[in-house]
């Protein structure tokens, strides 16, 4: 933290309460850095949108968010297996980096603000590999994956167990039908 200290900038720390506590890192001296501290928060989206990158984990979901953003990311850790194709991921588009050595994850942030261009470039490259849509778009595709609610062959709702609406009977019938029916055919 003292090259952070060394710089004109406001630090906002997000702590998760099972690793250490809010209390002990408002103990620390900031010295003249204004320092915000935040435990768990629904305000990531703002927060990221006054932010200039961030250090995380390499959660997904934290690092789809920060690349819609344009953040850089520089990340700190990894679960096994899980997101370490995602450190891969980031460091191979080039919109970040990964250390776990506070010093190294320190001095890359440091290196990063002082160089503007350098900020806007993997800027840039995040925000080209973002798909703010992901969601909408996965959300369609299973959509258009259910059957036609005007097909006289989809089975009653009776059938299915009471449901009000074919998609709902859909969704709630049995798994592994589709196999079970193919072999009554």
């Amino acid at each position: 933290l003292p090259l952070f200290l060394s710089l004109s900038l406001s630090l906002c720390l997000f702590v998760s309460l099972l690793c250490v506590s809010v209390v002990v890192i408002q103990a620390h001296d900031w010295g003249s850095t204004p320092v915000r501290i935040e435990g768990f928060t629904n305000q990531m989206s703002d927060l990221m949108a006054a932010s200039d990158c961030i250090v995380t984990k390499a959660g997904p979901g934290t690092i789809t968010e920060a690349a819609i953003r344009g953040l850089p990311v520089m990340l700190s850790s990894y679960l096994p297996g899980q997101e370490k194709g995602n450190v891969d991921y980031v460091i191979s588009h080039g919109f970040g980096s990964f250390s776990k050595k506070p010093e190294v994850i320190a001095s890359t942030v440091k290196r990063w603000i002082e160089n503007p261009t350098s900020m806007a470039q993997m800027s840039s490259i995040a925000q080209s590999i973002a798909n703010p849509n992901a969601t909408f778009e996965i959300a369609k595709e299973i959509i258009d994956l259910l059957p036609d609610p005007s097909n006289p062959n989809l089975r009653s709702e009776y059938e299915i167990g009471g449901a009000r609406s074919w998609r709902s009977a859909w969704l709630r019938r049995p798994k592994g039908l589709d196999k079970f029916e193919s072999m009554m055919d």
